[in-house]
């Protein structure tokens, strides 16, 4: 996958946290952080799976009218 070059401000704090990891584990900070970024997206992936009304969020967005009236269609299927 390609990757996609990001600049983000960190606190001093969290700057020495990252660094002590990447030193410790022999890798670059970008790395470390890529694999942090990765494990909270899988963490919230998995929350919104695990609510069924997180399929509900941005429904009136689509396009589809009829939301309202099949919302218990849409939250807990057939």
């Amino acid at each position: 996958m390609p990757k996609v070059r990001t600049q983000i401000y960190l606190s001093e704090e969290q700057h020495q946290i990252l660094s002590d990891l990447s030193h410790k584990r022999k890798t670059p900070i970008a790395k470390v952080v890529r694999q942090a970024i990765d494990e909270y997206l899988s963490k919230i992936s998995s929350k919104e799976k695990a609510n069924p009304l997180s399929r509900i969020i941005a429904l009136g967005e689509s396009g589809n009218s009829w939301g309202s009236v099949r919302h218990d269609k849409e939250i807990y299927g057939d």
